[in-house]
C-alpha cells in the first residue's frame, strides 16, 4: 500500500522546521567555538558535510540524534529544540576569544585554575589604577 501523499501545507511547515532546527544548531556550534568539523567529529560523522546539511535545512535529524547533538553542545534539548520560556544569551566572540576557549578546554584542571587566577589578578590590577583615582579626586574635592 503506497504512503499518503504529505499535504504542501505540512511540506512547508517541514521545511520551516528544519531550517530553524538549523538555524539554532550552528548558533549554539558558534557560541560554544566549536567548528562544523569538531561538532561532526563528537557527533560520529565522517565529515563536516552532515553538519553543515542540518545547519542549512538540507538533512532531518532523528530523535536520538537531536539528544546527541545536545549533549555535545552542553545544551539541553528544550534549548536546542527552542522549547524553553527564556533563550539563553548567545554571546558573540572574536577570534581571540575562541582561541582561548580551544586552547583552555585542553587544560588539566590545575592549568584552568591557574590561567582563572591569572584572569582575575590582572583584572583587580586594572581596576585598582581607576579606584585610586577616583579616590584621589574626592580627596581633593573633599579637602
Amino acid at each position: 500500500m503506497p504512503k499518503p501523499k504529505m499535504s504542501a501545507e505540512v511540506a512547508l511547515q517541514k521545511v520551516q522546521y528544519r531550517k530553524e532546527f538549523g538555524e539554532r544548531l550552528a548558533a549554539i556550534r558558534t557560541a560554544a567555538g566549536m567548528t562544523q568539523e569538531e561538532l561532526a567529529q563528537k557527533m560520529g560523522y565522517k565529515s563536516k558535510t552532515s553538519i553543515n546539511k542540518i545547519e542549512m535545512g538540507k538533512q532531518d535529524v532523528s530523535q536520538s540524534k537531536i539528544t546527541a547533538f545536545a549533549d555535545a553542545l552542553s545544551v539541553t534539548v528544550d534549548e536546542l529544540m527552542g522549547w524553553q520560556d527564556e533563550p539563553s544569551t548567545v554571546i558573540a566572540v572574536g577570534t581571540y576569544e575562541v582561541d582561548l576557549i580551544k586552547n583552555f578546554r585542553l587544560l588539566s584542571e590545575i592549568g584552568k585554575m591557574k590561567i582563572l587566577l591569572t584572569v582575575y589578578q590582572e583584572l583587580q590590577a586594572e581596576q585598582a589604577p581607576a579606584e585610586e583615582k577616583d579616590a584621589a579626586l574626592l580627596t581633593s574635592k573633599v579637602g
